[in-house]
């Protein structure tokens, strides 16, 4: 695994050498042009100044030419006098920069008058004013020819190495410092890099310091901004963790709370078979034994459809759904059908086709514990009454009321609680089925509210979901903000 520390140092040298080197690059093209815009000034002005020199005694001389042109020496520096100077470019002499010049003067004629000594007597280049380039030897040349008014040609030249050598200098000014200094820069970004990185050490000796079973936030002290935000996402991982464990824990002290009386009843029944001594005892036990079954395994169900609830886990797939269809399912259920055999089950459904956007087994549950509970609490005899409706236009009401004893105000909030039954109802349960129908409501978006039924007196649950459209729905839902 590469460390972050070198992989960043090594990263910043490959980004120092190669900015660098572009930067040369362009300083080297920047500094050629500069040097060609100097030397064409200097190029122009030599061939004026010797122009003012030579024209005025060129246009009084005899129209026969001498035999010869005349040769003028133009000083050069040569490496003796560069050595002489210690290694610098400027000396007593002069300096090393200093042009160059091949010249050479024609007459209106054609013929060569005057020259440099550096014997080039073909013309630099064609007799036409202005600047061009040319090549002599295998050498490129810079060139400069202007016509005076006598009808001489002054043509002055110079070679392009030392513009090419100036801006190499130009370059390499530039170029070989940061290079020179890169391990000076690459010792000093390794040094800040550790020293940025020497919270993430104790960062890492802090958590390897940590028991298995603690799961409290980490404490960010003086970490970067960047790993603050990691160890907040660590923190916050840890704390679902921590809710889930917490969860996890409860759940399971409370299943063997609540397991652990029908799991007694279980074995108490079970001697009441051994030890029957008739046919009618054993009868009753066997039936006893059945009954104590069916709760031990409806509890066990419930339990694991509240875990299966829990916040954190994956919320059903929804779509658009007919809420008719699921409850008029959940009224054929043979279980139901059972438990509504000695009441009178009176439903009632709106005209209006209602639909909501959720998944068919979520409210089907929500309808089979509401019903459930109001079947199991009611008296014998007794009415218990659904209804479907709409309400405000873009909710749908569910309601179911009983007429058995209800739930005092000051209770309605506790019912919704795991395992919580209340005392005097002298009925069997769980104490899970409004605590289920609670989670449900939130994995809906729905709202519910508990009160006494005005018509039957016993206990009124309201649930409301939003009514939503196929042609509406766009693939996001929120539950609503709004109360009943």
């Amino acid at each position: 695994m590469i460390s972050l520390r070198r992989l960043l140092t090594l990263g910043l040298a490959a980004i120092i050498v190669f900015t660098t080197v572009v930067s040369g690059w362009f300083s080297y093209r920047e500094g050629l042009r500069e040097a060609n815009e100097l030397f064409d000034a200097k190029l122009a002005h030599s061939a004026r100044v010797l122009q003012g020199l030579l024209d005025d005694s060129l246009s009084g001389a005899p129209d026969v030419p001498p035999p010869e042109p005349l040769v003028i020496e133009v000083w050069r520096a040569g490496p003796e006098h560069v050595a002489d100077g210690e290694g610098e470019l400027a000396f007593v002499q002069g300096h090393v920069y200093e042009t160059e010049l091949a010249f050479q003067v024609w007459d209106s004629n054609g013929r060569l008058r005057v020259h440099s000594e550096d014997g080039l007597v073909e013309p630099l280049a064609p007799l036409q004013a202005g600047f061009s380039r040319q090549t002599h030897l295998g050498q490129r040349w810079r060139v400069f020819a202007v016509r005076s008014e006598s009808g001489h040609w002054y043509v002055v030249g110079e070679e392009n190495q030392i513009r090419r050598s100036l801006a190499r200098q130009i370059a390499a000014g530039i170029v070989i410092p940061p290079l020179l200094t890169l391990p000076l820069m690459i010792g000093l970004v390794w040094l800040l890099l550790g020293w940025g990185v020497r919270d993430l050490r104790g960062l890492v000796r802090q958590i390897n310091a940590r028991a298995g079973g603690r799961l409290d936030p980490i404490a960010v002290g003086r970490t970067p901004r960047e790993v603050s935000v990691i160890i907040a996402s660590v923190n916050a991982l840890l704390g679902r963790l921590r809710s889930a464990l917490e969860r996890e824990r409860r759940f399971t002290g409370d299943a063997a709370h609540e397991l652990r009386t029908p799991i007694t009843a279980l074995r108490i029944h079970l001697d009441n078979l051994r030890f029957a001594d008739d046919a009618v005892e054993r009868q009753h036990a066997i039936e006893s034994l059945e009954l104590a079954l069916q709760r031990l395994s409806r509890l066990i169900e419930q339990m694991l459809l509240l875990s299966r609830l829990e916040p954190g886990e994956s919320v059903p797939h929804r779509a658009v759904l007919a809420l008719r269809p699921c409850v008029e399912m959940v009224l054929d259920e043979p279980a139901i059908t059972r438990l509504a055999a000695g009441f009178s089950l009176e439903v009632r459904f709106s005209d209006e086709e209602l639909s909501v956007l959720a998944d068919a087994t979520s409210v089907e549950l929500l309808v089979r514990n509401l019903l459930d509970n109001a079947l199991r609490y009611t008296p014998d005899g007794g009415i218990v009454r659904l209804s479907l409706a709409a309400e405000n236009g873009d909710q749908a009401l569910l309601t179911i009321e009983d007429s058995g004893p209800g739930i005092p105000p000051e209770a309605r909030e506790r019912v919704f609680e795991r395992f919580h039954r209340e005392l005097g109802t002298e009925r069997d349960g769980s104490g899970l089925g409004l605590s289920i129908v609670r989670r449900l409501v939130d994995v809906l978006g729905a709202r519910i509210a508990l009160d006494e039924s005005p018509a039957l007196g016993g206990l009124r649950v309201r649930v409301w979901l939003p009514l939503t459209r196929a042609d509406d729905w766009s693939g996001s839902w929120s539950p609503p903000d709004d109360s009943p």
